[in-house]
């Protein structure tokens, strides 16, 4: 299975394991069930409101309804990745997510790169859907769209679901804080970095002092982001926003492009 090595500054590899063909083909047809399942709500809704059409409007109505159907596809593709960190309902099903081909999260232009391009994906049969046929054929497994966009679709680590840092503490009940944070400063971070955040906490697999090389370079470019003093002790601090960001999160940013170095 092809593995998507990110390459911190500071020496550390993390790997991915890079999502096939099949997974991601399953992960569509979930995709697909919900669109088509919209389509026929909407289209059922149309046809109730031109039952009764005085002025033969309904035609025009039927045809950009049609016609609009495979840009809404792309819409949709494109709004769940931007707001769920890189995932869709079908790929979160599956365990999967879509990042940069550094490891980072996508931004929204790749993401609409990519979104665009699944018209042509999915719709250009040689026989098969040629997104499916470059996708078996490329090293990283991705499709055209991931190629112009610059991403690659991973599998999320198993546990990653499971287990969640500090259950069942909170931000607002910590006796003893040493970033002197503020609800509004939730705004300078996004989703994607809160998942970062979280995946670099539970990170498995490193010896101990790359884990605290890896820590300290995520200590310090977070706590640059909050003018903070970057001599404060790391896993303290790492806690202490991880919490902070966990329980503002409808106060993230949507998403946008960044890595670990």
């Amino acid at each position: 299975m092809p593995i998507l090595e990110t390459h911190t500054a500071e020496g550390i590899v993390l790997g991915l394991d890079v999502a096939g063909a099949g997974s991601r083909f399953a992960a569509g047809l979930v995709d697909l069930l919900i669109l088509v399942s919209g389509f026929l709500a909407l289209l059922f809704t149309v046809l109730l409101a031109t039952s009764a059409d005085p002025f033969g409007l309904s035609q025009f109505v039927l045809g950009f309804v049609a016609m609009a159907n495979v840009l809404l596809f792309a819409v949709y593709f494109v709004a769940f990745h931007h707001y769920m960190a890189g995932q869709t309902p079908g790929k979160r099903l599956l365990g999967l997510r879509v990042v940069g081909t550094g490891g980072e999260p996508p931004s929204l232009l790749q993401l609409v790169q990519r979104g665009l391009l699944w018209i042509v994906d999915v719709l250009v049969p040689v026989p098969l859907p040629i997104g499916l046929v470059v996708i078996a054929l490329s090293p990283r497994r991705q499709r055209l769209g991931d190629m112009v966009a610059g991403t690659v679709v991973v599998r999320v680590p198993e546990d990653e679901g499971l287990r969640e840092p500090w259950r069942r503490e909170t931000w607002s009940e910590l006796q003893a804080r040493i970033l002197d944070l503020s609800p509004g400063m939730a705004a300078r971070f996004t989703v994607a970095e809160l998942e970062l955040l979280r995946e670099v906490i539970l990170r498995g697999g490193l010896e101990e002092s790359a884990r605290e090389r890896l820590h300290d370079a995520v200590h310090r470019r977070f706590l640059a982001r909050l003018e903070r003093p970057l001599d404060l002790p790391v896993r303290p601090a790492l806690k202490e926003l991880y919490l902070f960001l966990r329980e503002h999160r409808a106060s993230l940013m949507p998403t946008r492009g960044g890595s670990v170095g």
